[in-house]
């Protein structure tokens, strides 16, 4: 950011000021207000300052303000700053047109030409950031140094050195406290005023003026042009945050999608890898949970598979052949041939099956020679039948008992 140049304008002298450094003294004629501000660009270059543009903060003396108490209704700044305007000639005396601000209840107005002027000559060459009264001007800087509240006297440009002193035109007593304006004459100042006032220190006010913040419009000198074109440049400031504001939401939509399209695209490559290198694991898993199921079966059954295919070998035939067998729980199923198929439903339930049942039709064939059925059937196998031991038939026994 470029230094603000601060420029005080009071009668026929110039105090000129760039940052922290001492102020220059010029001369200048309020009917060339272009040569004015070629004396402040001719100061800045003679000091090495910036080639670009520079911000430029100008403060009206009491030469050039009419200064007047007002008594306004309770409206907005702008409205209120409108009805000053058009009733100038009411509250200052002078019918000439005036730029105006307030600072309640004091009113401040200056020649609506001079200021316009003067914003059209420093805007040439620098970005005028105000127009200031000097009793506003005071009290604005008091903000930041607080050793601008008081009461002050102030001829011509103060304690600039090489300063008139004795400036009949332009003299001005103002009070200041806590950032705003109490008190404010402008005229000839007696004997009694200044020795209830101090010279105001200008040096310090220029150096305050020079940083900081720029001053809100409502503190600056303004009539209907000036304010109107500052209207105009706040709408066209807002329609420019508006769009920037909806462009960068835009862009952050499109930066967001992007992120998400990205963390969605690098977690499905991580899930396709994991899933690959898992498939072993996972089938491993499956086989662990299908045992597990099986022997929770046979555990909720409590029959024994070996007590139940010895019970089952015991009851067929000899000629029977069982092709397949499966079961779930306490229900089996047996495949196979045998000679006489119709015979194997009552030897099943004679050793203790029950609901033994034919599942499908019988096929005849003939098998070496011999002629066989196909069976199907169902059981349910009782836990206590399973478990006894099969009984083998008696030994014959002798006529002798052996």
């Amino acid at each position: 950011m470029s230094a603000r140049v601060v420029v005080l304008l009071d009668g026929t002298q110039l105090a000129i000021a760039q940052g922290g450094a001492a102020p220059v003294l010029r001369t200048w004629d309020v009917a060339d207000a272009d040569g004015a501000a070629a004396s402040v660009l001719g100061v800045i270059r003679e000091r090495g300052g910036a080639h670009g543009r520079a911000r430029v903060l100008l403060v009206l003396g009491g030469a050039w303000l009419q200064v007047a108490r007002a008594t306004l209704p309770p409206v907005p700044p702008e409205a209120r700053r409108r009805m000053l305007r058009l009733e100038s000639d009411r509250v200052f005396a002078t019918d000439t047109p005036q730029a105006t601000t307030l600072m309640d209840p004091w009113a401040f107005g200056a020649d609506a030409a001079l200021a316009t002027r003067l914003a059209r000559a420093f805007g040439a060459h620098f970005d005028v950031d105000a127009v200031l009264a000097l009793p506003c001007s005071v009290a604005w800087a008091s903000r930041r140094a607080p050793a601008l509240n008081g009461t002050w006297w102030h001829a011509g440009v103060g304690d600039v050195p090489d300063a008139p002193r004795e400036a009949a035109w332009g003299q001005m007593l103002l009070q200041v406290r806590d950032g705003t304006v109490r008190d404010a004459r402008v005229g000839l100042l007696d004997a009694a005023d200044r020795a209830a006032a101090t010279p105001l220190p200008v040096t310090v006010l220029l150096a305050a003026l020079a940083v900081g913040p720029t001053p809100p419009f409502d503190l600056q000198l303004a009539d209907a042009a000036r304010e109107a074109a500052w209207r105009a440049s706040r709408q066209r400031a807002w329609w420019r945050t508006g769009a920037l504001t909806a462009a960068a939401l835009l862009l952050l939509g499109w930066g967001v999608d992007r992120w998400r399209a990205r963390v969605e695209r690098t977690l499905e490559a991580h899930v396709a890898r994991v899933t690959r290198e898992s498939e072993g694991a996972r089938a491993a898993q499956q086989r662990l949970l299908t045992a597990r199921a099986e022997q929770a079966q046979l555990a909720a059954g409590n029959a024994s598979p070996l007590g139940t295919l010895a019970q089952l070998a015991g009851a067929l035939p000899p000629d029977a052949w069982v092709q397949r067998l499966t079961w779930e729980a306490d229900r089996w199923r047996i495949e196979g041939s045998a000679r006489d198929v119709a015979a194997l439903v009552p030897a099943l339930t004679s050793r203790g099956f029950r609901d033994v049942q034919s599942l499908a039709p019988s096929l005849r064939f003939v098998d070496a020679g011999q002629p066989r059925g196909s069976f199907a059937l169902g059981f349910t196998v009782q836990p206590d039948s399973a478990a006894r031991p099969v009984s083998q038939p008696a030994a014959p026994r002798s006529d002798d008992g052996r």
